[in-house]
């Protein structure tokens, strides 16, 4: 499966979906559960960018899933489709697994977060602020924001996301052992 990852300058990489629609129809719900097996022995995150509809191999990838990040911007369709999402994935014992997302969040939309959280009867976990140029301006460039722009204020709410799903995973505490682990031997060997 390597040879199929793409590295990226960020040190992430990446597994393309496949270039023509027609060759995505032959990936199967197994194909993913088998993939997804195998990127997990070998890195310490699989993120995975769905399509914002339910297909066999979605449900797939969210059987394997510890988290799902369901994303969305504050307009009345996606309200009701979120709604309908929360529900199809409680209806499949994984609405726990569920964290909220607002795109591209501003205040002067119309509805804001809180009128979310009642209609959907569920918290938002994160917020990332509207500045479309700059993030329109990193997807044409190729360079993720976060990196060419740290300190802006889209950056820090992705940083704070990041952070969430960190803690989440018990990454943090695991790396943390496993250095108080080195950290012990060292003092018996040094």
């Amino acid at each position: 499966i390597e040879s199929y990852l793409i590295p990226h300058i960020s040190g992430i990489k990446i597994l393309p979906a496949p270039l023509r629609p027609e060759l995505a129809e032959l990936i199967t719900p197994d194909h993913i559960l088998e993939i997804l097996a195998i990127l997990r022995r070998h890195y310490d995150y699989v993120i995975i960018d769905t399509p914002p509809f339910f297909l066999d191999t979605n449900l797939s990838a969210l059987d394997m899933s510890s988290q799902v990040l369901l994303v969305m911007t504050l307009d009345v369709p996606t309200v009701k489709n979120m709604k309908l999402s929360l529900e199809l994935l409680d209806s499949l014992h994984h609405k726990g697994k569920a964290k909220l997302i607002l795109n591209r969040a501003s205040e002067d939309l119309g509805l804001n977060a809180n009128d979310v959280e009642n209609s959907l009867d569920f918290i938002i976990a994160g917020q990332v602020p509207s500045d479309g140029k700059m993030v329109v301006t990193s997807v044409n460039k190729g360079i993720p924001f976060v990196l060419s722009h740290p300190n802006a204020r889209v950056s820090a709410a992705v940083d704070k996301i990041t952070d969430l799903v960190i803690k989440d995973t018990g990454y943090q505490k695991d790396l943390q052992e496993k250095r108080n682990k080195k950290s012990l031997i060292g003092r018996f060997l040094g």
